[in-house]
Protein backbone atom coordinates (compact mmCIF):
# COMPACT_ATOMS: atom_id res chain seq x y z
CA UNK A 1 0.00 0.00 0.00
CA UNK A 2 1.24 3.10 -1.15
CA UNK A 3 -0.91 5.93 0.57
CA UNK A 4 -3.94 5.36 3.06
CA UNK A 5 -7.01 6.84 2.58
CA UNK A 6 -9.66 6.94 4.87
CA UNK A 7 -13.22 7.82 3.90
CA UNK A 8 -15.79 8.94 7.52
CA UNK A 9 -19.87 8.93 6.66
CA UNK A 10 -22.61 8.46 8.81
CA UNK A 11 -25.75 6.55 6.92
CA UNK A 12 -29.24 5.48 7.72
CA UNK A 13 -31.03 1.75 8.78
CA UNK A 14 -34.49 2.42 9.03
CA UNK A 15 -36.36 0.21 11.80
CA UNK A 16 -39.31 -0.88 11.75
CA UNK A 17 -40.97 -1.76 15.56
CA UNK A 18 -39.16 -0.81 18.58
CA UNK A 19 -36.07 -1.83 18.44
CA UNK A 20 -33.69 -0.45 21.60
CA UNK A 21 -31.35 2.77 20.13
CA UNK A 22 -34.00 3.28 17.45
CA UNK A 23 -34.78 7.17 16.93
CA UNK A 24 -36.73 9.48 14.46
CA UNK A 25 -34.07 10.92 12.46
CA UNK A 26 -35.60 14.33 11.19
CA UNK A 27 -33.19 13.78 8.38
CA UNK A 28 -33.82 11.18 6.90
CA UNK A 29 -37.36 11.71 8.07
CA UNK A 30 -37.86 7.91 9.59
CA UNK A 31 -37.37 5.45 12.79
CA UNK A 32 -33.66 4.35 12.17
CA UNK A 33 -30.34 3.54 13.55
CA UNK A 34 -27.61 6.07 12.02
CA UNK A 35 -24.36 4.11 11.63
CA UNK A 36 -21.16 5.67 11.57
CA UNK A 37 -18.66 4.23 8.74
CA UNK A 38 -14.86 4.11 7.87
CA UNK A 39 -13.82 3.00 4.74
CA UNK A 40 -10.29 3.08 3.03
CA UNK A 41 -9.55 4.03 -0.49
CA UNK A 42 -10.55 -0.20 -1.62
CA UNK A 43 -13.81 0.12 -0.63
CA UNK A 44 -12.85 -1.98 2.68
CA UNK A 45 -14.54 -1.38 6.29
CA UNK A 46 -11.98 -0.34 8.03
CA UNK A 47 -14.93 1.05 11.35
CA UNK A 48 -18.46 0.79 11.70
CA UNK A 49 -19.90 1.83 14.51
CA UNK A 50 -23.74 1.88 15.20
CA UNK A 51 -25.46 4.55 16.58
CA UNK A 52 -28.97 5.51 17.82
CA UNK A 53 -30.78 6.99 14.93
CA UNK A 54 -31.33 11.16 16.32
CA UNK A 55 -27.37 11.92 16.90
CA UNK A 56 -25.40 14.24 14.78
CA UNK A 57 -23.48 12.68 11.59
CA UNK A 58 -20.26 13.19 13.16
CA UNK A 59 -20.83 11.79 16.79
CA UNK A 60 -18.47 9.10 18.02
CA UNK A 61 -15.81 9.93 15.21
CA UNK A 62 -13.01 9.88 17.55
CA UNK A 63 -14.03 6.10 18.57
CA UNK A 64 -13.91 5.07 14.79
CA UNK A 65 -10.80 7.19 13.64
CA UNK A 66 -8.24 7.06 16.29
CA UNK A 67 -8.20 2.90 16.39
CA UNK A 68 -7.71 2.97 12.32
CA UNK A 69 -4.79 6.10 12.84
CA UNK A 70 -3.00 4.00 15.17
CA UNK A 71 -2.94 0.71 13.01
CA UNK A 72 -1.34 2.06 10.12
CA UNK A 73 0.62 4.87 12.63
CA UNK A 74 3.79 2.83 11.49
CA UNK A 75 3.30 2.59 8.17
CA UNK A 76 5.68 4.99 6.01
CA UNK A 77 2.60 5.98 3.81
CA UNK A 78 0.44 8.79 3.51
CA UNK A 79 -2.56 9.56 5.05
CA UNK A 80 -5.21 10.70 4.11
CA UNK A 81 -9.26 12.06 5.38
CA UNK A 82 -12.28 12.65 3.45
CA UNK A 83 -15.37 13.17 4.92
CA UNK A 84 -18.42 15.49 3.67
CA UNK A 85 -19.30 18.66 5.73
CA UNK A 86 -20.78 17.08 8.91
CA UNK A 87 -17.10 16.37 10.07
CA UNK A 88 -15.37 20.01 9.02
CA UNK A 89 -14.63 20.87 12.94
CA UNK A 90 -11.93 22.41 14.53
CA UNK A 91 -11.52 19.33 16.70
CA UNK A 92 -11.28 17.02 13.39
CA UNK A 93 -8.96 19.31 11.93
CA UNK A 94 -6.77 19.24 15.48
CA UNK A 95 -6.85 15.58 15.68
CA UNK A 96 -5.99 15.01 11.87
CA UNK A 97 -3.00 17.78 12.04
CA UNK A 98 -1.58 16.34 14.98
CA UNK A 99 -1.74 12.73 13.72
CA UNK A 100 0.15 13.86 10.65
CA UNK A 101 -2.85 13.62 7.97
CA UNK A 102 -4.02 15.37 4.90
CA UNK A 103 -7.46 16.25 4.92
CA UNK A 104 -10.26 16.73 2.33
CA UNK A 105 -13.76 17.79 3.13
CA UNK A 106 -16.57 17.86 0.56
CA UNK A 107 -18.97 20.70 1.65
CA UNK A 108 -21.81 22.27 0.25
CA UNK A 109 -21.70 25.54 -2.01
CA UNK A 110 -22.31 28.89 0.11
CA UNK A 111 -24.33 31.20 -1.39
CA UNK A 112 -22.50 34.22 -2.08
CA UNK A 113 -23.47 37.47 -1.44
CA UNK A 114 -22.44 40.86 -2.70
CA UNK A 115 -21.64 43.08 0.37
CA UNK A 116 -22.22 47.38 -0.99
CA UNK A 117 -19.64 49.30 0.71
CA UNK A 118 -19.18 52.89 0.43
CA UNK A 119 -16.74 55.52 0.87
CA UNK A 120 -17.46 57.98 3.39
Amino acid sequence: MKKLVLDMDSSVSETYGRQEGTAYNGHFGCMCYHPLFCFNQFGDVEFALLREGNVHSAKDWRTVLEPIVARYRDRDIPHFFRGDAAFANSKIYEYLEESTSSMSFGCPPMMSYTAKSSIL
